[in-house]
């Protein structure tokens, strides 16, 4: 079965509303076995993370980030799972990472490596874009304050879909 991030499928199904594909199916029935048997679920993630499946990968990093799934809260595994998944050229997996390193979650506060995450995530995922307008607008961490360069990482967000983001 092919794995599927949840908001993918989510977004597959609210564009169309319709199921139209085999693979709009199997998101369906991810997201079904998600909600009814969250212990299958949490396997199946940990099986295709361990196949190759990079989404699956970050949604491993996801569970010891937050310590769901039956997984204990682990940064050091968080990194390794979401590193992983950014390796692999998955986007959330690069934002996700980005976040750890943005609020320090076990690692020290790293504002240069948390913005080059979010610039290799945006904008694919709006949120980095926005994070990034973020450490322009208010210097954050120790980054120049630059309002040109806030403004441009905004409207990068806006128009990657983040509504809070337009006419910063």
């Amino acid at each position: 079965m092919r794995r599927a991030a949840v908001p993918l499928a989510l977004a597959t199904l609210g564009c169309s509303g319709l199921i139209e594909k085999k693979e709009q199916v199997e998101d369906v029935l991810r997201l079904t076995e998600m909600i009814n048997d969250p212990d299958a679920y949490a396997a199946g993630v940990e099986q295709g993370c361990a196949d190759g499946v990079v989404q699956d990968c970050s949604s491993l990093g996801t569970f010891y980030a937050y310590g769901t799934y039956g997984k204990d809260q682990d940064y050091a595994l968080a990194h390794q799972y979401m590193g992983s998944a950014c390796a692999g050229g998955y986007a959330y997996g690069c934002h996700d990472l980005g976040v750890l390193y943005m609020y320090g979650r076990g690692v020290e506060v790293d504002a240069p490596m948390a913005m080059v995450l979010f610039e290799g995530s945006c904008p694919e995922v709006a949120n980095s874009c926005h994070y990034l307008g973020d450490y322009y607008a208010y210097g954050k961490d120790g980054i120049e304050k630059n309002s040109a360069r806030a403004s441009e990482w905004y409207q990068k967000a806006c128009d990657a879909g983040s509504a809070s983001s337009c006419g910063r």
